[in-house]
């Protein structure tokens, strides 16, 4: 196993699943006599999307849900997808610690069988901080760092091709770093007040933070879930649970918690997934959000927001 700096050409043509996966496994017993055939499904399709985008993990967070349920078609639902995702947290399925950290879906099983279907590749390379499995099972594997962009798998053919395609490719960033600074800003077709629209632009930067921003359709179905909740429970409750739930670090919006509020002030209570917490985790968190409302009042004051 080698270490190295780099990005590899991602996606691999087929996966490798094993016949006997319905022979005594019991997380996929689990799965089955919890969610039935559709929470499988569900499974299977988030581990193909790994294996045709990144090999061997899927970026993905709650407020992919409704996309995937899409995607899938078939009745399948986006509070389907929820609990599946959940649940293949909770037994194993997908590894929760990396899901919670860096947002992605993986797990040994998926890693092994990435081993498997890329035994043909010419460079088969890794993140290191998302690899799971030991070095006996890593054989011929190159380790790169994580968020590393100085150098790629493919430098020598980069190189090959001259300053026209550097030029290409430093167009291209620019690109996506002034989309990403325009999606971060407040949109008058938002149709938002001025708190919510400022909450919600935040937002959209914590998650360019976490190296997840929204794409554009994503964008438009969040706007529409941040305006039918405001209509719900009011703008107010909106922006707690928005600013609750970045300074809490989750990666999607804890609508749920939405259902749970105290008094008129529109605290919330509860956890994503949860049907309650403690006081003292209440607490907590409400200590957290008014420590982040307060540095966003400092930024807006000193033209920062």
């Amino acid at each position: 196993m080698r270490y190295m700096a780099g990005k590899a050409q991602k996606g691999l043509k087929f996966s490798g699943w094993s016949v006997n996966i319905f022979d005594g496994d019991t997380k996929i017993d689990k799965l089955l006599e919890a969610q039935g055939w559709t929470g499988f499904g569900i499974y299977f399709y988030l581990c193909q999307m790994a294996y045709k985008f990144d090999e061997y993990f899927y970026r993905w967070s709650y407020d992919d849900s409704a996309t995937t349920a899409r995607r899938m078609g078939g009745g399948v639902k986006s509070e389907t997808v929820k609990q599946t995702v959940r649940l293949c947290l909770q037994i194993g399925l997908f590894d929760k610690r990396l899901f919670d950290r860096d947002g992605i879906l993986t797990s040994r099983g998926i890693q092994r069988r990435f081993c498997v279907a890329s035994k043909t590749k010419r460079r088969r390379i890794v993140i290191a901080d998302y690899w799971l499995l030991d070095e006996d099972e890593s054989e011929g594997l190159e380790m790169c760092a994580l968020n590393n962009d100085l150098q790629s798998a493919n430098g020598d053919l980069r190189l090959a091709n001259g300053d026209s395609h550097r030029t290409n490719e430093t167009k291209e960033k620019e690109s996506k770093v002034n989309q990403s600074k325009v999606l971060a800003q407040p949109h008058e077709r938002w149709g938002f007040g001025e708190e919510l629209g400022s909450a919600f632009a935040r937002w959209l930067a914590y998650k360019e933070e976490r190296h997840r921003p929204c794409t554009p359709t994503e964008l438009d179905c969040l706007v529409d879930k941040v305006r039918e909740q405001a209509k719900l429970h009011g703008d107010k409750a909106v922006v707690d649970v928005i600013l609750l739930s970045a300074s809490n670090g989750w990666q999607g919006i804890a609508w749920d918690r939405l259902g749970k509020q105290s008094g008129p002030s529109g605290s919330t209570h509860g956890g994503p997934g949860t049907a309650g917490v403690s006081e003292d985790t209440v607490k907590a968190d409400m200590a957290r959000m008014r420590k982040y409302q307060e540095q966003l009042r400092k930024e807006r004051e000193n033209g920062e927001l």
